[in-house]
């Protein structure tokens, strides 16, 4: 495996792995409570900005 390839496993990996935690992140903003409405929507806001930077930082 070369290095280039091994930084693009590594980009999709971690754009992966932000993107399912996202995704749970998004998905808890329909539990009960503004409070943890806020923070999931919050939470999803920032994770979803990690996977993309993780997409475009090991491309």
């Amino acid at each position: 495996m070369t290095a280039d390839s091994a930084s693009s496993d590594k980009s999709l990996g971690l754009g992966l792995v932000f993107g399912v935690v996202a995704a749970a992140a998004a998905l808890s903003m329909f539990v009960t409570g503004q409070l943890t409405s806020a923070y999931g929507f919050v939470g999803a806001v920032l994770v979803a900005g990690l996977a993309v930077a993780a997409l475009h930082v090991y491309e």
